[in-house]
């Protein structure tokens, strides 16, 4: 087990796009010995963590500003684990809805920090993600099982919802389908058969569709690309989150 060395000086990167911000937390990381790399948004972290990975100098940790100009932070997050960046990333923002918090677990951040919480816990963090082992590069990033409250304890709405799981892996194939032939009007469609999963809790998957189906109608293909890996993992967490619902349901796996 890894822990927590104080007298090692960490290198840590941060993405801010706020200037106080960036300063305030610059100040409060050099206070705990940690060396402090800053950019501006999330293209800019994200190319600098990618060339001090390869340079077999990776940075022990990675802060992103879920907000930020030309890349966010869940987009940042989202890139660096499908390039194979296994290290520790935290999300720090001044939202803390439950549906931030999932779409940051999505992306691949290890933990959510809010800014409104404190430079104490903001520290006790940092700390606490410092003292994990390091993941091997071999590890694959886990697809953590996703079932809404709303159904983990109802049958009927678990019967429901594992109808329409069946289909979804099929129809985000079509969706990335239509994509690929830049057919807006089968997005359109393809994303309606997915809608239904929004009365059934699945909330952050809904949010996603809502916003494919608002790019198709004004023919936004760059936000439809920008959305649909995160729409992908989170239907994959759907299904992972199956055998919960079999459960559930009194149904066999």
């Amino acid at each position: 087990m890894q822990t927590y060395d104080q007298n090692h000086q960490y290198n840590i990167l941060i993405a801010e796009d706020c200037p106080d911000t960036r300063v305030l937390i610059e100040e409060t990381l050099s206070s705990i010995n940690a060396k402090v790399k800053a950019t501006e948004n999330g293209k800019e972290c994200l190319d600098e963590a990618i060339d001090a990975w390869d340079h077999h100098h990776p940075y022990d940790l990675i802060m992103l500003d879920l907000q930020m100009p030309v890349m966010d932070g869940t987009t940042t997050a989202r890139l660096l684990r499908e390039k194979g960046y296994k290290l520790p990333i935290v999300a720090m923002t001044a939202r803390t809805s439950p549906e931030d918090r999932e779409e940051t677990r999505i992306s691949g951040c290890d933990a959510f920090i809010s800014k409104l919480s404190g430079i104490k816990t903001i520290i006790s963090e940092v700390n606490k993600q410092l003292s994990r082992p390091r993941k091997a590069a071999t590890v694959e990033l886990p697809v953590l099982p996703i079932v809404p409250k709303m159904i983990a304890g109802c049958p009927q709405s678990a019967t429901r919802a594992l109808k329409l799981l069946d289909e979804l892996e099929p129809r985000i194939k079509r969706l990335k389908t239509a994509v690929s032939e830049f057919d807006f009007e089968q997005i359109r469609q393809v994303s309606m058969t997915l809608s239904p999963f929004s009365l059934l809790g699945y909330d952050l998957f809904s949010t996603y569709i809502e916003k494919i189906q608002r790019a198709a109608s004004n023919k936004n293909m760059h936000d439809i690309k920008k959305i649909l890996p995160s729409l992908e993992r989170c239907a994959k967490g759907m299904i992972a989150g199956t055998v919960e619902l079999c459960k559930v349901a009194h149904r066999p796996h």
